[in-house]
């Protein structure tokens, strides 16, 4: 992560300081139609399969342990690894082998997650636990789920076996189980651009059909046997790079597999916003009803890439998916450090996710966001708390912005954060860092339904507002 330079405005700034540096009367404006709202957003998981999280949280690190991420940042969920993945034939990443055969289960790569599974739901017993297949690029699977060699090279190269990979499913199930850790939610592949094990929508069918079963004839074992029964977890599909990929959904739905899938989960990169988003909403039109989830959220940190510039697309990717309808988030690597312009807005963002609804807002640009360098505007809406957001990466200030209800009025004051690049030229130099200002404090009340702040250029803003 690239070293920040931070300035601080502290203490607050009062309406009417704010109401004299920044004047009245702008033609810069949005609208806020709070009683007309969408999805609730019900699921936000921390992701235990991102670099050092499992460790973070089994060590109790002072930023990333338990309690800090589940109680006070309030996730209600975990993304956690399945493993069983081989030594990559071409980097030095050795695997971690944890499922050497059928019904074995080699705990010792598990210790860290099971650690820091039991940590959480310490703090939050109602956690919901999403198992994820990790991936090691081309020695993803062992090789004892795959298929036989087909051209005499010596390698298994026709992707799972449907029936194999299920057992070892179901022995993933069991083992943490047997640590008194549930699986909620169960994702058969992860990635299908990057490993070997082809599960394409027949072969997904195919795995779904043998891990019913397997799972249905070890419980009847455990039943006889006077043992609790495992739980059967929802299936989360097809969690792709990208959405449609292949056409996957498309060939899933012509085959009538649907019931293969309880929810919708696809993975969406900021930088392919631009291309992917028709196919997100093609995937999410065949979704129909069942929830829908981005299951690896990304924020950027690319060598020699702007800061700012890279908070337009991964914000951007979020604000697509809410307007699209999905109710599930799951951030890859998030950070929640208070002097880094990342984590203090990633953190500010996500923890006012959970319980919240998309509400409309219009402004004086339109109400799109597919195209970046414009002013963005979003709001949320939680009981009578709304949360505006003003993403603003264009070289135009907006000297007196005014934020207006279309109907309803304000109780008391509203309050802002205010993230401003003041040195652009130092956001793709590393060794400098990235040079911002970050200020807070009260925006003027200019009536019962309207308030007015200063948007500067390349800034994130977020106002709390309370409905009376």
């Amino acid at each position: 992560m690239k070293k920040m330079i931070r300035i601080l405005f502290a203490g607050l700034v009062t309406g009417l300081l704010v109401s004299a540096a920044y004047g009245n009367g702008s033609d810069k404006y949005a609208t806020i139609y709070p009683d007309e709202q969408g999805q609730v957003i019900d699921t936000v998981f921390f992701d235990l399969k991102s670099p050092y999280a499992a460790k973070q949280v089994a060590e109790g690190d002072p930023l990333y342990n338990a309690h800090t991420l589940f109680a006070d940042d309030g996730f209600n969920g975990i993304r956690t690894s399945i493993y069983g993945t081989r030594d990559h034939p071409r980097k030095p990443r050795p695997g971690k082998p944890a499922h050497p055969a059928p019904g074995e289960v080699d705990g010792k790569y598990y210790e860290q997650e099971v650690t820091a599974l039991k940590n959480a739901l310490a703090v939050n017993p109602d956690l919901k636990i999403f198992a994820s297949k990790k991936l090691n690029g081309p020695a993803s699977f062992p090789l004892w789920t795959l298929k036989t060699d087909s051209d005499g090279d010596g390698v298994a190269d026709r992707g799972v076996d449907p029936r194999k990979y299920a057992i070892l499913l179901v022995d993933y199930i069991e083992y943490m189980f047997g640590h008194g850790i549930p699986t909620h939610f169960l994702g058969l592949d992860n990635e299908y651009f990057f490993n070997e094990g082809r599960i394409n929508p027949k072969v997904h069918v195919r795995i779904v059909k043998a891990f019913r079963e397997e799972l249905k004839r070890r419980n009847k074992v455990r039943s006889k046997g006077g043992e609790e029964s495992l739980p059967v977890p929802l299936l989360i599909g097809p969690e792709d790079y990208y959405p449609n990929s292949n056409g996957w959904m498309d060939k899933l739905m012509e085959r009538k597999g649907g019931h293969s899938m309880d929810i919708y989960g696809t993975h969406y990169y900021p930088e392919d916003r631009d291309s992917h988003l028709k196919l997100l909403e093609h995937d999410l039109a065949l979704a129909g009803e069942r929830p829908k989830w981005h299951t690896e959220l990304h924020w950027n940190t690319r060598p020699n890439a702007d800061d700012f510039d890279e908070s337009e697309d991964a914000i951007g990717s979020l604000w697509d998916c809410i307007d699209l309808g999905m109710t599930g988030f799951i951030w890859w690597h998030y950070q929640r450090e208070f002097d880094s312009f990342r984590g203090d807005v990633m953190r500010e963002i996500t923890t006012h996710l959970l319980g919240y609804s998309p509400v409309k807002v219009t402004d004086f640009d339109g109400e799109e966001i597919l195209t970046n360098g414009k002013l963005h505007t979003r709001a949320l809406r939680k009981g009578n708390t709304i949360r505006f957001y003003a993403l603003n990466m264009s070289e135009l200030e907006h000297d007196a912005f005014t934020i207006s209800l279309a109907n309803g009025s304000l109780r008391g004051d509203a309050y802002f954060d205010q993230w401003v690049d003041i040195d652009p030229a130092l956001n793709n130099k590393p060794l400098e860092g990235t040079s911002y200002v970050k200020a807070s404090g009260i925006p003027a009340r200019i009536s019962s339904s309207d308030i007015e702040l200063k948007i500067p250029a390349r800034s994130v803003t977020m106002v709390t507002l309370v409905l009376d």
